[in-house]
């Protein structure tokens, strides 16, 4: 369905509906926020849906959820904002109002996000009004937890363990970094220490699959990094979200 075609099925069901468009990882998705049901204003997109029966299931439960922390709490506590404030990655914007700073990657910048349930489903990036309101800390300390925070969670898996296939004889071992939740992970690329101390070391090629993973492949002087770089753009163009694409180019790194 279309935005304005859900709208007026919406509000012909007695919802009160307005247009909101969201910046996604640099992606405008047009919204419909909902509003007049208590402090809830379950925002939703029209794409996700094929009817509005199917949509208001999905404001029912948005509206019926509730969340193990205050958000209002978390966001003006220092103690409580720092014990849940993590670093993310996305496409380098200028479209977004957030705590945010270029990463070592071209084309990739970290930002600041705070969760609100164990998962990290339900979690709100961080704009400088919001760490303004939080007195008690400041933005250099909060980028200095996220990153502990951050760093706590990395795994690194192998991807054909992931698979539960073995990798092809002369096939590279092609790892994942990501984090626990296996959501908004790609960051975790940053944790040097802690890749090392998984057995990682020596030259990579890195692939930005989504904002949630990145794989790495070891380094061979033969292979073509444009090559690599082409496919990270076939994939992105094929497999992945546009809200969670984050870059298309492959990286040659150093752990």
């Amino acid at each position: 369905m279309n935005r304005n075609e859900l709208m007026q099925d919406l509000a012909a069901m007695g919802y009160d509906v307005e247009e909101c468009n969201v910046t996604k990882n640099g992606v405008v998705k047009n919204g419909i926020r909902v509003d007049g049901m208590g402090n809830v204003s379950p925002i939703i997109y029209a794409e996700d849906y094929d009817t509005a029966d199917v949509a208001s299931e999905a404001i029912e439960k948005a509206y019926h959820y509730r969340l193990p922390l205050d958000i209002e709490y978390v966001m003006k506590t220092p103690g409580a904002m720092a014990e849940r404030v993590r670093i993310g990655f996305q496409r380098s914007s200028n479209k977004q109002n957030l705590v945010r700073r270029d990463s070592p990657f071209e084309g990739i910048e970290e930002y600041l996000y705070v969760i609100f349930d164990d998962k990290g489903e339900m979690s709100a990036k961080l704009t400088p009004e919001i760490v303004a309101t939080c007195r008690g800390i400041n933005e250099y300390e909060l980028w200095e937890r996220a990153k502990r925070n951050t760093f706590a969670e990395t795994t690194v898996e192998s991807l054909a363990d992931i698979l539960g296939v073995p990798t092809p004889f002369g096939a590279p071992n092609i790892m994942v970094v990501s984090n626990a939740r296996k959501l908004r992970g790609a960051s975790a690329i940053l944790d040097t220490n802690g890749l090392r101390e998984t057995g990682l070391s020596g030259e990579y090629f890195m692939l930005p699959s989504s904002v949630h993973e990145v794989l790495l492949v070891e380094y061979d002087e033969d292979a073509d990094i444009d090559a690599l770089s082409e496919m990270v753009r076939i994939i992105n163009g094929n497999e992945v979200l546009p809200e969670e694409q984050l870059g298309d180019m492959a990286y040659r790194i150093t752990i």
